[in-house]
């Protein structure tokens, strides 16, 4: 795609909020070995002025790291970015 095509390098910025937090789970111990079960850590954007009454919750697949909902592989935003902007 040609450089000036790219409409969202023109646009204006979105405000949003945005935020994370860690779930640690819990210790288990198997084979003598201590692991962390049920950890997971939540990353969440919301447009400054919420628009719609429920939000979208976006899931990645088992062992992957959400990384996918942010933008694409030639630098458009993402999924997430365009939910937000949706409102």
């Amino acid at each position: 795609m040609r450089r000036e095509n790219r409409f969202w390098e023109r646009g204006a910025i979105r405000r949003s909020r945005r935020g994370d937090f860690w779930l640690a789970g819990e210790r288990v111990t198997v084979g003598g070995e201590e692991y962390q079960h049920g950890a997971m850590f939540v990353q969440w954007e919301a447009p400054a002025d919420s628009t719609k009454p429920f939000p979208v919750v976006l899931v990645h697949g088992g062992a992957v790291q959400g990384t996918e909902w942010l933008d694409t592989p030639d630098g458009r935003p993402g999924w997430a970015q365009r939910f937000v902007e949706a409102g």
